[in-house]
């Protein structure tokens, strides 16, 4: 079981995205969502046998991608192989809200992401779940 996480700037800053052809939320719906979409993750996670389930920083994936997949297939049963080509993804068959849509080959390239502009209401909303996540991933190292 794996939870992706996302700094939560960023995700509101993603869902007021007005320049592309997904639905776009105000900054009170977005914060809304977002704990909705937390709110009911959480428990779903907790279930799941600690050896089974993993905590994954979108931040900490995109910093180092290559990194990021070992470590899930270490937990898919110790798969210990060589992560192919980051440079060269198949995107597949396209799915609601995929924006790679139109290439048929893309490149998952390690780089830092540019911060989200910061709001205040954010930072106090998601405050709570960033203790939680911090908490989870203390507990996840053991």
């Amino acid at each position: 079981m794996l939870w992706l996480v996302r700094d939560p700037q960023s995700v509101v800053a993603s869902l007021g995205r007005r320049d592309v052809a997904e639905r776009h939320f105000g900054l009170a719906a977005a914060n809304s969502y977002l704990w909705l979409t937390n709110l009911l993750s959480l428990p779903v996670f907790l279930r799941q046998p600690r050896e089974r389930r993993m905590l994954v920083r979108h931040e900490d994936f995109v910093a180092d991608p290559g990194r990021t997949i070992a470590e899930i297939l270490r937990l898919a049963g110790g798969v210990s192989t060589r992560v192919g080509d980051l440079e060269r993804l198949c995107t597949g068959v396209p799915f609601h809200g995929n924006r790679l849509v139109g290439n048929e080959v893309v490149s998952l390239k390690a780089h830092p992401e540019a911060p989200a502009r910061r709001s205040r209401v954010t930072a106090l909303l998601q405050l709570p779940w960033r203790a939680v996540f911090a908490w989870l991933a203390r507990a996840e190292r053991g």
